[in-house]
């Protein structure tokens, strides 16, 4: 296994998952303020 692309490919990996993570977090924090919004209304 060439150690250069697999330092490479688990980088990328863990890129992938911070980001997956943010956008989940993104989304939870907008859906949630959306929904206490609908129920105020």
């Amino acid at each position: 296994i060439d150690m250069k692309s697999e330092a490479a490919r688990r980088a990328a990996f863990l890129a992938l998952l911070a980001q997956d993570a943010a956008l989940e977090r993104l989304v939870r924090r907008h859906g949630t303020l959306c929904y206490s919004r609908v129920r105020a209304a």
